[in-house]
């Protein structure tokens, strides 16, 4: 059926004329931004030969490693983003948070847009229109038309732009289960997420789509990175990001047009599964003391969260003195280095860890209440070690060429926000991003006439 309403969309939608002769109106800036959650560096230079049209994008253009945020995991990666800014000043620490006001773990997903400047804002405030597909914490923001990553039938019906679930039902779309396909489904959900970029492109042409696919992310945690389903998610979305560029171009757009692909994170490989409550247990903490922290697993980074305020510092003392050589541990992150890293601290954050243990590369940490000896995972992917791993680099590629400045070897996840937005000749005030110069020109074979 979505094969079908792709087809549809394609014969029934009215092809725009572009302007290319003397004296008509400019080209007007145009950008997709696209997202392959899970998509590392080193594996996509291992693996090019399975993304085609992801490589058209190098030729005459900017392709580089993309520095992620800590913890390298998706939300906080995403909200940077589109802010230019760490998880300091945006908010969004991690997938899964304690609240200490609530009392309870919270999920990402469930939270406020980020905090502080965005993308939506900027654009929105210089009369442009945005569009977002299963982007990260987009609930509420400022977008025209927005298909927010949220969880379950009724999250997606209340989140989604008013109207926009009903158009895409008339256009042949199924809405109606959504909320279902997720988990080893993810591949149905990114189709779905193709079809939607499809009919907005050719609806409304927004002057910018951001666009999130997640079946590689998912499929590399269930089978390992390298898995043969990682590789087919790895094909099937750069074979939805050929098609997306299909519709532009039919709609005579494509040669404005500016393309952004990243990803939020890398993998590694995990052959060893640890219960986050058996760690508590070898820190030998009185029971008392074990009973007043929390912990939540953020892949490799399990916060740890002192609940009782009268024993905050002793119990942080003791558990980075017991935990400090402990053979699962990679190290135990304080509160100094956590806001060295990108993070508020407990008193300017709810839900700011009081520590970090960090796995060793190859460990998952697993949360069941019951404590446990090292088994084997049940998943074989993991991220959220410290941004500087090689291999939790993300992309950034770009039909971009870079024309002044020099090579560009290395991008910052924060400054991704600034240079969009001086591409749109919008101000921008990223809190930690700046504009990196010398991305000003499309690459020539991309603005030639098809």
């Amino acid at each position: 059926m979505l094969g079908r309403a792709f087809a549809v969309f394609l014969c029934f939608v009215p092809v725009l004329a572009l302007a290319s002769t003397p004296g008509t109106p400019p080209i007007a800036p145009r950008l997709l931004l696209v997202s392959i959650d899970g998509l590392g560096w080193t594996r996509w230079q291992q693996h090019r030969g399975l993304t085609p049209n992801l490589n058209k994008l190098t030729i005459g253009g900017t392709a580089v490693p993309l520095q992620s945020v800590f913890p390298t995991m998706t939300w906080p990666a995403h909200a940077t983003l589109v802010t230019g800014s760490l998880p300091l000043h945006h908010g969004v620490l991690g997938n899964h948070l304690w609240s200490r006001a609530a009392h309870k773990v919270v999920e990402a997903w469930q939270g406020p847009p980020p905090a502080g400047p965005t993308i939506w804002q900027a654009l929105r405030q210089a009369q442009l229109h945005v569009a977002a597909v299963l982007w990260p914490n987009t609930a509420g923001a400022p977008i025209d038309w927005a298909l927010p990553e949220v969880y379950g039938q009724k999250a997606f019906e209340n989140a989604a732009s008013p109207g926009l679930l009903s158009d895409l039902a008339m256009a042949g779309l199924p809405v109606d289960h959504l909320g279902s396909h997720g988990g080893e489904e993810a591949f149905l959900l990114d189709t779905f997420s193709r079809d939607a970029a499809v009919y907005l492109v050719q609806t409304h042409q927004p002057e910018f789509l951001a666009l999130h696919w997640v079946a590689l992310d998912t499929w590399s945690h269930r089978f390992g990175p390298d898995s043969a389903e990682a590789m087919w998610a790895l094909q099937l979305i750069d074979r939805y990001l050929g098609e997306v560029l299909q519709v532009y171009e039919a709609h005579g757009l494509r040669k404005g047009l500016r393309l952004v692909v990243v990803s939020d994170h890398g993998f590694l490989e995990v052959t060893e599964a640890y219960s986050a409550h058996q760690l508590l247990m070898d820190a030998q903490l009185p029971a008392a003391w074990t009973k007043a922290v929390q912990v939540v697993s953020n892949g490799h980074c399990l916060y740890m969260y002192v609940t009782k305020p009268e024993l905050h510092d002793e119990i942080v003392a003791v558990l980075r003195h017991s935990l400090s050589k402990h053979p699962k541990l990679d190290k135990v992150l304080g509160p100094d280095q956590l806001v060295a890293l990108g993070l508020p601290s407990p008193k300017e954050h709810d839900q700011a860890p009081d520590l970090v243990a960090l796995a060793r590369p190859e460990v998952l940490w697993s949360t069941a209440h019951v404590p446990g000896q090292p088994g084997k995972p049940t998943i074989h992917g993991m991220h959220g070690q410290l941004p500087s791993s090689p291999q939790l680099q993300g992309i950034f590629v770009t039909n971009q060429a870079v024309t002044s400045g020099g090579a560009l070897t290395l991008m910052r996840m924060q400054d991704v926000a600034p240079t969009l937005m001086a591409w749109f000749g919008v101000p921008y005030a990223a809190m930690d991003g700046q504009k990196v110069p010398g991305l000003t020109t499309l690459a020539p074979h991309w603005t030639a006439a098809p």
